[in-house]
């Protein structure tokens, strides 16, 4: 398992963000967010539920984007 990052970044982008103001508006760091985008990080589990606040995703949108299971076709 893993991050669908694709998807979160577009999720981002579809409610405005860009890294910099999306870890702004976390409190996280911009190579957190970053680092998460680019799989070399997993977040935490408070990390993870401020992303699906903020971006107000529905459950299966998150599990979309958290819980991947084949993230081959979403290397980059």
């Amino acid at each position: 398992m893993g991050i669908n990052s694709r998807l979160l970044e577009s999720k981002m982008v579809l409610h405005g963000y860009n890294i910099k103001e999306f870890s702004k508006k976390l409190g996280v760091s911009r190579n957190t967010i970053s680092n998460l985008l680019r799989g070399k990080y997993k977040p935490s589990y408070p990390l993870m539920l401020a992303i699906i606040q903020e971006l107000k995703l529905t459950p299966q949108e998150a599990a979309d984007i958290f819980f991947a299971r084949n993230l081959a076709s979403d290397s980059r």
